[in-house]
């Protein structure tokens, strides 16, 4: 009789996010010690675990990664929040985060993100929360955009590098 073997979940999640952004893998990877014969993710790069009450095992409480955001990340389109705060994420903010049709909340705040805002930031449509606060997003806010974010609910581009003036909504 073969032993049927049983992951934690954390464990298939964490390498669910490593297929779709880790594409193809290298050795430079963040992602390279994320190994699928683990029975835990606790000890991978990134990965903070912690005893949870009712859990015989450490679960997973946070994934933190260094770099650029990565491009195949867009590829998941079911997403519907992305919670990157404090990772020390450097580069613009791409603008294939847009096409993300099912992303509500996005928090990119204290990391080292620069440049621009992607124009096409007014094509979320379906975003409530943008949270930006303390990078170093260093251009102007381009007009148009707020006026299309229907349901955004939460705002926040605080402790940024900003020039210029806020565009201003005109009434209808």
């Amino acid at each position: 009789m073969n032993p049927i073997l049983t992951f934690p979940l954390d464990v298939l999640y964490v390498l669910s996010l490593k297929s779709v952004v880790d594409q193809p893998a290298s050795e430079d990877s963040p992602f390279a010690d994320w190994n699928e014969n683990d029975t835990t993710p606790c000890r991978w790069f990134g990965i903070s675990c912690m005893n949870i009450t009712g859990y015989p095992d450490p679960r997973v409480i946070r994934i933190s990664v260094s770099g650029s955001i990565p491009d195949q990340l867009f590829n998941a389109t079911s997403l519907h929040s992305l919670f990157f705060y404090g990772n020390n994420l450097s580069g613009s903010l791409p603008p294939l985060i847009c096409n993300l049709p099912m992303l509500k909340n996005l928090d990119l705040s204290n990391n080292s993100l620069s440049s621009s805002l992607p124009k096409n930031l007014k094509n979320f449509k379906q975003l409530q929360r943008l949270i930006l606060a303390e990078n170093k997003f260093n251009s102007e806010i381009h007009d148009g955009i707020w006026p299309k974010l229907d349901n955004l609910v939460q705002l926040d581009c605080s402790s940024n590098e900003f020039n210029g003036l806020i565009p201003v909504q005109s009434e209808s």
